[in-house]
């Protein structure tokens, strides 16, 4: 609330009221108005209050009261107000929340395609880079093809308007179709409309049926547009239709007017032709020879046929033949392996038992000589025993002797003693 006084000075009752878009009005009502430099001030103030009131989010209501005095009240539009804050608000975010030019270029090598996007914006604008469209374009299509959906409908509108990049229709399709089946109902929208100039241009009734299907898919997806397009398209079919029909009617009324044409006007009905006998029988002998070198040509071909294939099925047995001969190699050199094999087992077999032989001599030697008798001329088994006992009071572990000796000792027995058996 701010208060104007000022001298007073006689002026008759006047009324002015003004009104501004969104239904926004204010009126200034001077009642006994005695203050000449009152009336100057608010005819100074009035232009500022009309530059405010413009935007719609402020309401000034100006009242002067019998005595001279003049009230000025300021409302606010509570829903315009949260509106303009929201916006506010959102600028502030993005700028509170801006990522550095250097990190947006990290994320989007990173193969990142929200940051492949943005830093396409920012070539496209010049945000932070200078500005350049074919590097905005090079980013956006790296971010169209990682899948992301508003990358994919701006690369797309860039083909179809031809913006930074050569003009083509299928490509815009393509990223169209790419967007919109992710649910955006921007591309959705934009699909059908491509589809309906697509119609426009080659009256083709395909285009129109596809660009009928995306409007009722971006009106599902609360496209407001799209319900318009959608009654649009429906009319274009209908008109389609009936000037189809009509050109039937037409094409029809063309026949009725010619068949009535004929009728007036009818074609004499030809006259016999009267021919001799050489003419007949010069035409029978045409179809005579036609008729043998048709049948001759038909012999050919069979004869040609059956050659071919018993030529055929020589190549088939010769190669069968082949094939067995080959097996027959194969299973020779095989054979002739397998018993290589077998003579290299028996002769390794051989050595082993060798090896064992000698191994089992040279123990029954050792044992030999810790009895101290010739291996060639054992002595008999009494005294064999004997001699073991004789041995046992050197080798036993009370005589001293150890362990290891008597085991010895005992391995020793009872290999003499086996081959004192055999």
């Amino acid at each position: 609330m701010q208060r104007l006084r000022d001298e007073p000075v006689t002026e008759e009752l006047k009324y002015k009221s003004c009104h501004f878009k969104e239904n926004c009005n204010y009126a200034l009502k001077f009642q006994h108005i005695r203050q000449y430099s009152a009336k100057l001030k608010l005819s100074l103030l009035l232009p500022t209050t009309e530059k405010v009131r413009s935007f719609g989010y402020i309401e000034f209501n100006v009242r002067i009261s019998p005595k001279g005095a003049v009230f000025i009240s300021i409302e606010l539009s509570m829903k315009r107000f949260f509106i303009l804050a929201a916006i506010i608000y959102s600028i502030a975010l993005t700028k509170a929340f801006a990522v550095p030019i250097e990190e947006l270029e990290a994320k989007a090598n990173n193969q990142d395609p929200v940051a492949q996007y943005s830093l396409a914006q920012a070539f496209f604008q010049g945000n932070g880079v200078p500005k350049d469209p074919q590097s905005a374009i090079v980013w956006l299509r790296n971010s169209a093809e990682n899948g992301y959906p508003l990358a994919q409908l701006k690369l797309a509108n860039a083909y179809d308007s031809g913006l930074a990049i050569e003009e083509n229709r299928a490509l815009a399709i393509y990223w169209y179709t790419k967007s919109a089946v992710q649910g955006l109902a921007r591309a959705q929208l934009k699909l059908g409309a491509i589809y309906e100039r697509s119609f426009r241009e080659t009256k083709s009734v395909a285009a129109l049926d596809s660009a009928e299907i995306w409007y009722r898919v971006a009106m599902e997806n609360n496209s407001h547009q799209a319900e318009a397009a959608y009654n649009r398209v429906l009319e274009s079919k209908f008109n389609h239709r009936k000037a189809a029909q009509l050109g039937q009617f037409e094409e029809l009324d063309k026949a009725h007017e010619d068949s009535l044409t004929t009728l007036d006007n009818p074609i004499p009905p030809p006259q016999p032709v009267v021919k001799d006998f050489q003419w007949y029988l010069k035409t029978y002998q045409q179809e005579l020879i036609y008729g043998g070198a048709g049948i001759v040509g038909v012999l050919l071909l069979l004869i040609l046929f059956v050659l071919m294939r018993k030529g055929r099925q020589k190549n088939k047995n010769a190669e069968l033949e082949s094939k067995v001969s080959e097996q027959n190699q194969q299973s020779k050199k095989l054979r002739r392996e397998l018993e290589r094999a077998h003579k290299q087992i028996l002769k390794q077999n051989g050595l082993i038992e060798e090896m064992k032989s000698a191994s089992q001599d040279q123990k029954f030697h050792i044992a030999c000589a810790v009895f101290g008798f010739n291996p060639k001329r054992l002595p008999k088994k009494d005294v064999i025993k004997n001699r073991y006992k004789k041995l046992c009071r050197v080798y036993h572990p009370d005589a001293n002797g150890s362990d290891e000796e008597m085991r010895r000792l005992n391995t020793a027995l009872k290999l003499i003693l086996q081959q004192n058996v055999n």
